[in-house]
């Protein structure tokens, strides 16, 4: 009995120091992690991450089936493959299986992660991976490729349905041959799949603004006749900021002062965007996806008209969208929660950018004393996105959601 109780007692004490072994290297994993996602941009392009993918290799080695190990190991590899967009290019394939496999083993274990996220969901993350290589084998004029990666990434639990038919409408909502101009992984890549492999709507050219801060991005969008600028192909890859001009800017009938983002000065990026306004001179409708910071549209955001599913930018008067168009534009989308994850806090958060603006919406109505409308609205929101199948993701959505229900009755 008593050499039973000393094997017993050596296990229980192995076990712990085995847990707290784990625990000191995923804490210290993450701090290091976290440590680099600071630093400035000089400094982030000169760190490497060989500190955290030792660290985090060894906490799964101790603990296999940890969720949130996965999911920074996942996350480490990613950044070891392509810190940010500028490295799409050089993206590797074996070691982006890598990366994907952990976010595919986070999904098998917990469904519903809870552990820390860093920006991403497992699946949206999924989705970026192997968008980033889709784009990458389009970049390099490999469609069939191309197609392979998208196709992968959605096997492998990517590219969700809900991302994918209400990325549909947005499409649908655009006239023929426009610029759509789309900020983010969720946006951009789901769409390119959308036209890579279901070739829906090739017609529209998309332009992501934060790819347009790279190198490669520009010149891939001029090569493949997406859009055009008003700079020499010299200078597109040597293009940096340079201070913004204190006179307004016209581009046929529209005049305004741009808005920028970083103390008065034109970004390569917002320069690059400027560009393509100046050099298409509206003759193709241009667009920007809902979702889109308006912090990054130039002080646009004043002269466009704000649709149900993407804001059209306008050379004269903004004009109002008549409301039963609208009424059928977001009625397709709220459709589609039928289809949503809701173990994807992405999927989730993106319903809300569409409640939230509902709701909004219904509150202008109210004001502007237009009961039947704000009411027939509501009614639209309650019969495909009720909280009672889909709850708010936000309590300020909830409350607010409430407030207005209470403002309708009171009428």
């Amino acid at each position: 009995m008593k050499k039973i109780a000393l094997i017993i007692l050596y296990f229980s004490i192995t076990v712990a120091q085995s847990q707290t072994n784990f625990q000191t290297l995923l804490d210290d994993s993450k701090k290091e992690f976290n440590n680099i996602n600071s630093l400035d941009r000089e400094a982030y392009d000169k760190a490497n991450y060989n500190q955290v993918v030792n660290l985090l290799e060894k906490a799964v080695l101790l603990q296999p089936n940890h969720p949130e190990a996965n999911y920074f190991l996942g996350y480490t590899y990613s950044r070891i493959n392509a810190k940010d967009g500028r490295g799409i290019t050089g993206m590797d394939l074996d070691l982006l299986i890598k990366t994907s496999a952990q976010f595919e083993k986070v999904n098998q274990l917990s469904p519903q992660y809870k552990g820390e996220l860093i920006v991403l969901d497992p699946y949206s993350k999924i989705t970026a991976e192997w968008g980033s290589m889709g784009l990458k084998y389009l970049y390099e004029q490999k469609k069939d490729s191309a197609v392979w990666a998208f196709k992968e990434g959605k096997k492998r639990g990517g590219f969700s349905k809900y991302r994918l038919e209400v990325l549909k409408q947005t499409l649908m909502a655009c006239n023929t041959d426009a610029i759509l101009f789309v900020s983010g992984d969720m946006t951009l890549f789901p769409i390119y799949y959308l036209q890579t492999v279901k070739n829906f709507r090739k017609d529209i050219s998309i332009v992501d603004s934060s790819l347009l801060n790279t190198t490669w991005y520009p010149l891939f969008l001029k090569k493949n006749h997406n859009v055009v600028f008003d700079i020499p192909d010299s200078q597109l890859d040597s293009l940096d900021f340079i201070k913004r001009e204190e006179n307004p800017i016209k581009i046929n009938r529209l005049t305004w002062s741009p808005k920028t983002t970083y103390k008065g000065y034109l970004l390569r990026g917002e320069r690059l965007l400027l560009s393509i306004l100046k050099q298409n001179n509206f003759n193709k409708a241009v667009y920007f996806s809902k979702g889109f910071d308006n912090s990054s549209r130039l002080g646009l955001e004043n002269h466009s008209t704000k649709n149900a599913l993407v804001d059209k930018l306008e050379a004269t008067n903004n004009q109002a969208q008549d409301f039963n168009d609208y009424l059928i534009q977001i009625s397709n989308v709220l459709e589609l929660t039928q289809y949503i994850n809701l173990n994807s806090v992405d999927q989730h958060s993106y319903l809300e950018l569409y409640r939230f603006n509902i709701l909004y919406k219904i509150n202008t109505l109210i004001i502007d004393k237009e009961n039947k409308k704000a009411e027939t609205l509501m009614a639209i929101l309650n019969k495909y996105a009720s909280i009672e199948n889909t709850p708010f993701l936000y309590t300020e959505y909830n409350e607010m959601y409430n407030t207005i229900k209470q403002q309708l009755k009171a009428q």
